[in-house]
């Protein structure tokens, strides 16, 4: 069994159109998806405390540089040389305080 779109594509939010449907059927459809507005016709949009903090992480990242070219000049050099340290605790510790940030970012 097929079915033939005639209408809208499947992403579009107005009504889907298919062979066969009733001018009825359409004219409901179409009823259902109007957009609501408020009594004054104003909208309005709140945004909670953890989407203003990743709104604001998303603007630092995005204005910050890809790279930091002196850093990994820095690094490959003592990686070549023979004397690039990992340590363990610093990166644990790190990656602790990550996810702490980001679990607090969430609870807000």
């Amino acid at each position: 069994m097929s079915v033939n779109n005639v209408g809208s594509p499947t992403n579009h939010p107005g009504p889907r159109v298919t062979e066969g449907s009733s001018a009825e059927q359409r004219a409901e459809s179409s009823q259902r998806t109007q957009p609501v507005t408020s009594s004054s016709g104003v909208d309005t949009v709140s945004i909670t405390s953890a989407g203003a903090r990743l709104q604001q992480v998303a603007e630092a990242a995005a204005n910050a540089p890809d790279v930091d070219v002196k850093r990994v000049q820095a690094v490959k050099q003592a990686i070549d040389s023979g004397t690039f340290e990992i340590n363990a605790n610093n990166i644990a510790e790190k990656m602790i305080a990550f996810d702490s940030a980001v679990a607090k970012s969430t609870r807000e």
